[in-house]
């Protein structure tokens, strides 16, 4: 199950970054099913004393074991509702985790335009939200993607995972992705969209954003600092 390098190289098309993601969520959703094949095949009480493990992803996205989770009452018989988490190391953090996902052209920042986007780093931003967040009493998870499947991917992880919030730099998806838009409708964690710049005194096609029609909340316009703006905001969901 660790020799994740040969998994990768099974599957040509992806990388091994990715088998490993594609592993873990297989895996956790396998071991979902079997939970609930077996929920029928001796009732709800025995159930409840059968632990079972789950697969998650660290913060570079690198999946490994992580918690031994326990049944916990259900409700309805969907076995992928109220999982309790008992850590097997403090690895397992309590601490809210913040999602901070920035899509598309972001890891170029920096160097592109920097009249619009400033000379922030994406790394620099990061950087500044961890010291933040460790400041509110959370964590931040800090992710970037040119692929709009690979933010929705995140999105889903980022609800399933219990997440206090997303904060969503789409980038250019902002005024493309219904498929975002719908993402953000189909989770119950908060998303935040933010951005660098402020779209609204740019070009006509910025104006349109399928992202807040979704997000809870939205900054833009105040370069990095829309980022912090937006975790002070997360903070108090």
């Amino acid at each position: 199950m660790n020799d994740f390098q040969r998994i990768a190289l099974g599957k040509r098309d992806v990388g091994e970054r990715r088998a490993r993601y594609d592993l873990a969520i297989a895996l956790d959703r396998d071991l979902l099913d079997v939970e609930a094949q077996r929920r029928d095949q001796i009732g709800n009480a025995a159930c409840a004393h059968l632990p079972r493990i789950a697969v998650e992803n660290d913060g570079n996205h690198e999946s490994r074991l992580l918690c031994l989770l326990t049944c916990s009452p259900y409700r309805g018989s969907d076995p992928r509702r109220n999982r309790k988490t008992v850590p097997l190391s403090n690895e397992c953090s309590e601490t809210p985790a913040v999602f901070v996902l920035s899509g598309p052209n972001l890891n170029l920042l920096g160097t592109r335009e920097p009249e619009i986007y400033g000379h922030d780093t994406l790394e620099d931003i990061h950087q500044r939200l961890a010291e933040r967040a460790a400041a509110l009493g959370l964590r931040v998870d800090c992710r970037q993607s040119n692929h709009e499947g690979t933010l929705i991917d995140w999105l889903h992880e980022a609800h399933f995972a219990g997440a206090k919030a997303v904060l969503l730099n789409a980038g250019g998806y902002t005024h493309t992705s219904v498929a975002l838009h719908d993402a953000i409708k189909s989770i119950r964690v908060p998303v935040i969209e933010v951005h660098l710049s402020d779209p609204m005194k740019r070009e006509s096609f910025r104006h349109l954003s399928y992202i807040g029609m979704a997000a809870a909340a939205h900054f833009a316009g105040h370069g990095a600092d829309s980022y912090m703006l937006a975790l002070d905001a997360a903070a108090r969901f």
